[in-house]
C-alpha cells in the first residue's frame, strides 16, 4: 500500500503512476499551504500558489535528487513560486488563523483575539532579521525539522537551531515590548 512508502519510493512511482503522485500531494498539501499562507495576504492567493507549486513538482519530478528530503525540495519550489508572485508586486501582509475547523468551534471573541495575536506574531516576524525569519516560518508554518530547514536553506542543523533560538528570543522581546506599550 502506498501509505507506508517513503517519499523517495513514491517519487519513483509517481513518474508513471497518478495514484503515487496523489499520495505525495495529500501527504504534503497542508504543510505547503500553511507555509505559503504565512507569506501572502489571502487564502485564495495561498491556494493558487499551492496549486502552482504542485504543478511544478509534477512537471519536475525527474529532477528531484533521491536521498534528499522531498518536503524540503517541494518547499523550495513553493518559496520560488512565492518569490515570483512577490516580484509581480503581490502584497505580503498578515496571516489569518490557519485552522478554520478550530475557528468554527470558538466564540467570536476568541476568534478575534486569536486573529489579533496571529497578526501580532506576523508583524513581529516581519521585524526579525530576514535570515532568522525564514527558518522560523518554515518551522512554525511548514512544520519542518531542523535538518529539513538546513537542507532547504543550505545551512547546518546547528546553525538552524541557533537561528531559531535567536529568532524566538527576538520575537519574544518584540512581543513583550509591544504588550508593555499597550498596557
Amino acid at each position: 500500500m502506498t501509505d507506508s512508502l517513503s517519499d523517495d519510493a513514491l517519487v519513483a512511482q509517481a513518474q508513471g503512476d497518478v495514484e503515487a503522485f496523489t499520495m505525495l500531494y495529500q501527504r504534503h498539501l497542508i504543510r505547503v499551504y500553511r507555509y505559503l499562507r504565512s507569506r501572502v495576504q489571502s487564502d485564495a492567493e495561498a491556494e493558487d500558489l499551492t496549486s502552482q507549486t504542485f504543478i511544478a513538482v509534477l512537471e519536475n519530478l525527474d529532477s528531484y535528487q533521491q536521498g534528499g528530503t522531498f518536503i524540503a525540495w517541494v518547499l523550495r519550489i513553493a518559496h520560488n513560486k512565492w518569490i515570483d508572485a512577490y516580484r509581480r508586486n503581490k502584497p505580503i501582509i498578515s496571516i489569518d488563523d490557519l485552522s478554520e475547523k478550530a475557528i468554527n468551534q470558538q466564540t467570536p471573541e476568541t476568534v478575534i483575539q486569536q486573529k489579533l495575536q496571529l497578526e501580532d506574531v506576523q508583524t513581529a516576524i516581519e521585524q526579525l532579521n530576514p535570515e532568522w525569519a525564514e527558518p522560523l516560518r518554515l518551522r512554525l508554518f511548514a512544520e519542518l525539522t531542523y535538518a529539513e530547514i538546513g537542507e532547504l536553506t543550505g545551512k547546518s542543523e546547528g546553525a538552524i537551531r541557533t537561528m531559531l533560538w535567536r529568532a524566538v528570543k527576538a520575537l519574544r522581546a518584540y512581543l513583550n515590548q509591544q504588550h508593555e506599550n499597550v498596557s
